[in-house]
């Protein structure tokens, strides 16, 4: 039989899980955003011109607000932009790299540098950039915008078509519902293993043969010979008659000299008490 333990384990360990794949795989196919789970840009259309030879600097987060902090500066957050590039004219050719902006800091996120070209334009230029990255708590305890620096290094024109920008915050939506799962699974073991225990021995049967019991009434039962047996109600116990046969009376009398009674004169034996007469 499934323990109650076991059964709150297994719907922790389903809540984990599901709240897992739910803010890192389902939200981000979606495009869902749930503060302060995950957020995204959505993806946005832009047609940005980087001039060959040239630097530009684009906005990834178009908005007054920039992304929002972490809701507890204990974890950072996991970062994924992307965006469309096209030459214009023929072959193309860039650097890109990641900037972190804020009131006081412009940083070069580290790791994110990429070089992307295409040798031809139209549909067949189009290449998707893709940049993982993090930031750590302090980074991402204060409202801030990223942006990409393109260096066009071709001889062609490059444009940016559209961009977005996913954010996955580490603690409540990846180490939070892990913890769950982790503890669901442990609390399920636990349960199976205690449900297993050695269950309450069962009554054994009485030994057969014959008992001597003390047993009132009767019963359908068999009686054993010893049993001491009531009267039943309503059925008098039957009294014994006693006959007194009279001593006869024919022939001389005399008195018993032992009982007194009135005793042939020629008998050895009173037949009353039965004392010697002579």
């Amino acid at each position: 039989m499934v323990s109650k333990v076991m059964v709150a384990g297994i719907i922790v360990l389903i809540l984990g899980g599901f709240l897992f794949v739910l803010f890192t795989i389902l939200f981000p196919i979606l495009g869902m955003a749930l503060y302060p789970f995950y957020t995204t840009t959505g993806s946005q259309a832009r047609n940005e011109d980087i001039t060959r030879n040239n630097i530009e600097l684009i906005d990834l987060t178009p908005n007054a607000r920039g992304i929002p902090r972490v809701l507890l500066p204990i974890l950072g957050v996991q970062l994924k932009a992307s965006f469309y590039l096209q030459g214009v004219g023929g072959a193309w050719e860039c650097d890109v790299v990641l900037v972190y902006i804020t009131d006081q800091d412009t940083i070069d996120i580290t790791g994110t540098d990429r070089t992307y070209s295409g040798d031809s334009e139209g549909e067949s230029g189009r290449e998707l950039a893709t940049i993982y990255t993090s930031l750590n708590a302090a980074a991402a305890s204060t409202d801030y915008d990223l942006y990409v620096e393109i260096d066009n290094t071709g001889d062609n024109r490059i444009t940016m078509l559209a961009s977005r920008v996913d954010i996955t915050y580490t603690l409540f939506a990846q180490i939070i519902p892990a913890l769950l799962a982790i503890a669901g699974l442990v609390i399920t073991i636990v349960g199976f293993v205690t449900g297993r225990g050695p269950s309450a021995p069962k009554a054994r049967p009485a030994p057969g043969g014959w008992e001597p019991t003390l047993q009132w009434g009767g019963g359908a039962a068999k009686q054993p010979k010893m049993a001491i047996k009531s009267t039943k109600a309503g059925k008098p116990t039957p009294v014994k008659k006693v006959v007194k046969k009279a001593a006869p009376t024919g022939g001389a009398q005399q008195p018993c000299k032992f009982c007194g009674k009135p005793v042939p004169a020629s008998a050895f034996f009173c037949p009353h008490c039965y004392g010697k007469l002579r």
